[in-house]
């Protein structure tokens, strides 16, 4: 999704005429890319011992933060890339 996104964010960058000073955007879709991955490799460490030994106090919360950050890029990112079509299409009807 890190690149879809991206390329979303690019494409509605683009349609938009949006200088590079909006550049900036582009970084969300990857450092929630980059969240996801620190996820999945504390959920690995969680996952590799059969007991669960290896769920430490602070790998939870540190797990949990990564998700919450992801998720609230990926839905900002979202919401910026419907927005912006949103606003074009009712521009176009005008």
């Amino acid at each position: 999704y890190t690149i879809t996104l991206t390329a979303l964010t690019a494409l509605t960058l683009e349609n938009n005429q949006k200088s590079s000073k909006s550049d900036w955007i582009l970084t969300a879709p990857l450092i929630a890319g980059l969240c996801d991955s620190f996820e999945n490799s504390i959920q690995h460490i969680f996952l590799s011992d059969p007991q669960f030994l290896t769920i430490i106090d602070p790998l939870p919360l540190i797990s949990t933060i990564s998700s919450i950050i992801k998720w609230s890029l990926v839905t900002v990112i979202i919401m910026y890339v419907v927005g912006s079509y949103v606003h074009r299409l009712r521009d176009a009807n005008k």
